[in-house]
């Protein structure tokens, strides 16, 4: 059984649009004079912010653009569309459900070990509960977003 991406646009317009960040320090630079004009500080900082697009966006389209499926008891993933996995499904811990920052459902992946495999996005991916439920994995928690956690932090719960 396959995952099945509801639009495959979307997910090949994020994947354009994560490198494209690749290039925005360069555009940046050259269309800019900020070296030129000795302010080194604002080149610095702009270039910063540049980098940390560039680590958010690998990082989350890592994670959430995946191409699985399941074959002879083995998970086939392919991270990032293009860098492949694979995993026993009886080495899978089972799934953490979640709701994102934007409000949509998302089920998180997870091995023996408590890393994260993948994110299947309800807005991405069309049968997600069939896919769950072919690989006989079970609900072990709630996950939460960076964002969600840090709010749990200031609350003192966590």
């Amino acid at each position: 059984m396959k995952i099945k991406f509801k639009n495959p646009v979307i997910s090949a317009f994020l994947f354009v649009v994560s490198f494209f960040c690749l290039a925005l320090p360069f555009l940046f630079y050259h269309a800019t004079s900020f070296l030129k004009k000795g302010e080194y500080l604002w080149f610095l900082y702009f270039n910063g912010a540049f980098i940390f697009t560039i680590v958010f966006m690998f990082t989350r389209n890592y994670f959430e653009l995946v191409r699985a499926e399941i074959n002879d008891q083995n998970l086939i993933y392919y991270n990032f569309i293009f860098i492949q996995s694979s995993i026993r499904i009886s080495k899978i811990k089972g799934y953490k459900i979640g709701i994102s920052d934007d409000g949509k459902n998302f089920i998180s992946i997870y091995d023996q070990d408590n890393k994260k495999l993948f994110v299947l996005k309800e807005n991405y991916y069309s049968n997600i509960p069939e896919f769950t439920e072919n690989m006989k994995i079970e609900n072990i928690g709630i996950d939460f977003t960076a964002f969600q956690r840090i709010i749990l932090r200031l609350k003192g719960k966590k």
